[in-house]
């Protein structure tokens, strides 16, 4: 019995090794250009009024070197100068992150007509955050948003960070 149970164990070791592959595998290129689109629900409510954004679709280019990825959004409308900012660091156990946002042109649409006046309502927000991956022998967050990793086995991580933002109206 105890030759069975040891012939089991070293055929899985062996096994493993010879159709083991990296957890973790770069791409090689070192330069991407993504374009993207996202939808805001931009909502700031003050003394029971609820105020809403006038610009719901942003489309948004983004460029990534190597580690570093940022992106940029503008809305649709032409109308709006609002934007959306990010650059990004990701290291292999580390991530950072600096972001600056500005919304303007919110509405109030409460008495159910179809008029978008804007009510002179532009909020900025801006800040930087920066973390810890636990288990980064395993887990790419480059694999998930810059793309310049594969990750060949699905895991997951406790990310450990800290951040400082501000947010108000201008």
């Amino acid at each position: 019995m105890k030759r069975i149970v040891a012939f089991f164990v070293i055929s899985l070791v062996i096994l493993q090794v010879l159709f083991s592959e990296e957890t973790i595998v770069p791409f090689n290129e070192r330069i991407a250009l993504n374009f993207s689109g996202k939808y805001n629900i931009g909502i700031f409510q003050h003394d029971g009024t609820s105020y809403r954004t006038n610009k719901p679709w942003d489309i948004g280019i983004g460029i990534r070197y190597k580690n570093i990825a940022a992106q940029a959004y503008i809305p649709l409308s032409c109308n709006n100068d609002s934007f959306d900012v990010a650059v990004n660091f990701y290291l292999e156990k580390m991530y950072y992150e600096i972001f600056m946002k500005r919304y303007t042109n919110f509405h109030n649409d409460a008495d159910g007509t179809s008029e978008k006046e804007n009510v002179g309502l532009d909020i900025m927000s801006g800040g930087i955050m920066a973390g810890w991956i636990h288990n980064h022998q395993n887990h790419s967050l480059r694999s998930v948003f810059t793309l310049s990793e594969k990750q060949t086995v699905s895991c997951g991580s406790f990310l450990y960070g800290f951040g400082v933002a501000f947010c108000g109206d201008i």
